[in-house]
């Protein structure tokens, strides 16, 4: 997955089981072009995830909903702007 952090994106991923992190100078709407190639879908403002490592979508007792991936046990948060695209692809 890919999460904002001011102007810098970190690209999370596994590399040979390994889960690593880049830090990359970038900003996530010009990251948004890779959500076009269905690989990638937007999640939330500052999230876009691989929905194919997305394990469940969930939503917790305040009624905020979570896409829980299988790498490093992530909770990425999904905004209700977002969720009927993730919701339709799992």
């Amino acid at each position: 997955y890919i999460a904002a952090e001011e102007n810098y994106i970190i690209v999370h991923y596994v590399d040979n089981g390994v889960a690593k992190t880049a830090t990359i100078r970038n900003t996530m709407k010009s990251q948004e072009s890779i959500c076009d190639s269905g690989t990638f879908i937007r999640v939330h403002r500052s999230y876009i995830v691989n929905p194919k490592h997305v394990k469940q979508l969930r939503k917790d007792p305040d009624g905020f909903y979570f896409a829980d991936m299988d790498a490093e046990g992530a909770a990425i948060p999904v905004s209700k702007r977002y969720l009927k695209s993730i919701d339709a692809l799992l």
